[in-house]
C-alpha cells in the first residue's frame, strides 16, 4: 500500500493517471533515450524501503527514463528525458511524506533522525559508523539487564523497536541499552557479528546473571519475553 500511495501522489502532481502509468509500464516509451543524469540527496525519509518505493514511483512519471535509490547514501539518481526539468523533482519527492525533501547533488542525504531517550536513561550509542566494538559480552553492564540494539538509520523496522526501547528505558529500572549503528551490510561491525546477523533489528539481551539471548530480525515481543525472567 505504501508504494501505491506514493505512485498515485506523484502521478497526480505530474498530471498523469494510474491508467496511463499502467500503459507506460507495459509498452515501450517513446523517446526513451537518456539525455542526462540528475543526482539528488533525499532528506527525511523513514527508511530505505520508502526510498525504493520513491524510485519505483518516479519510473512511472512521464519524462523519467530510469530512477535508482542508493540505500546507504539516501540519494536518488534519475535518468531524464528532454521534457523533464530539475525543477520538477523537489515537489515530487516531497510527496513521499511530511518533511521529506530533495537537495540537488550527492553527499547530503540523511534519514529521519531517531528520537531522544528519556533523561537519565542508561543508554549509549557505541558506534555510529559500523565500526567494530569487540565481543558483545564486554558491553554487558554488571547486575543489569543489558539490551544491545543493532540497527541502521535506513532500517524502517528498527524505528518501532527503538520506540519500544525508549518506553522500556522510561518505565523500567535496571535496564541498560547499548545502540550499535550497523551503517552498512558490509561494515566492519557486520563482519564482526558474523553469520548470526541476517536481518535488522538484531538484538542481544544479557540478563543480570549473564545469560545471553539473541534475536535476528527481532520484535519487541521476543525481547519482552526475556525481560520477564
Amino acid at each position: 500500500m505504501r508504494i501505491r500511495s506514493i505512485v498515485v501522489a506523484l502521478l497526480l502532481v505530474s498530471g498523469s493517471t494510474p491508467a496511463a502509468a499502467a500503459t507506460r509500464a507495459h509498452s515501450p516509451r517513446a523517446g526513451a533515450a537518456a539525455t542526462r543524469v540528475s543526482v539528488w540527496s533525499v532528506q527525511g525519509l523513514d527508511g530505505g524501503d520508502t526510498g525504493d518505493h520513491l524510485a519505483a514511483a518516479f519510473k512511472t512519471v512521464p519524462g523519467v527514463v530510469d530512477a535508482r535509490f542508493d540505500l546507504y547514501a539516501s540519494e536518488l539518481t534519475l535518468v531524464l528525458g528532454d521534457a523533464f526539468t530539475d525543477a520538477q523533482v523537489p515537489p515530487l519527492v516531497a510527496r513521499a511524506g511530511a518533511g521529506v525533501r530533495a537537495v540537488p547533488g550527492p553527499g547530503q542525504g540523511r534519514y529521519l533522525p531517531p528520537l531522544a531517550y528519556p533523561a537519565g536513561a542508561d543508554v549509549a550509542l557505541l558506534t555510529r559508523t559500523g565500526a567494530a566494538v569487540g565481543p558483545l559480552e564486554r558491553l554487558r553492564v554488571p547486575n543489569r539487564t543489558t539490551v544491545i540494539d543493532v540497527y541502521a538509520d535506513w532500517c524502517i523496522a528498527c524505528r518501532p523497536m527503538d520506540a519500544s526501547l525508549r518506553e522500556l528505558a522510561r518505565t523500567r529500572r535496571g535496564v541498560a541499552i547499548r545502540k550499535l549503528n550497523l551503517a552498512r551490510w558490509d561494515s566492519t561491525l557486520a563482519k564482526e557479528l558474523g553469520p548470526r546477523l541476517t536481518a535488522l533489528p538484531h538484538l542481544v539481551v544479557f540478563t543480570p546473571d549473564g545469560r545471553r539471548h539473541e534475536f535476528d530480525g527481532a520484535t519487541f515481543g521476543q525481547v519482552a519475553a526475556v525481560l520477564r525472567w
